[in-house]
């Protein structure tokens, strides 16, 4: 459902379409997390995350149930689930 994302090239080089702006640097970042499913779920359920509102109801409803079904299938102990987030900072300035 997400579709307003971009990726690092897409990004840099929207900065760049801007005259007089410059990428000066990116860094990445990486955090570690762990939650248990029932925590998961009820984030999800109060759209935690943006991309929860671009559901409709009858259409989260199927993705929270594949979500859960997922996380069953891939995690031998729903309370510890694991992953990383990551995101990216860009230092842009202007090209004087």
């Amino acid at each position: 459902m997400e579709n307003r994302l971009c990726d690092l090239g897409e990004l840099t080089g929207s900065a760049e379409q801007v005259e007089g702006l410059r990428t000066v640097e990116i860094k990445t970042f990486a955090y570690s997390r762990q939650a248990g499913l029932d925590r998961l779920l009820s984030q999800a359920r109060a759209h935690h995350y943006s991309t929860f509102s671009l559901y409709q109801p009858d259409e989260f409803a199927a993705a929270l149930k594949e979500f859960e079904a997922n996380i069953r299938r891939q995690f031998p102990d729903p309370r510890r689930i694991s992953w990383t987030d990551e995101n990216v900072m860009l230092h842009i300035e202007r090209a004087d």
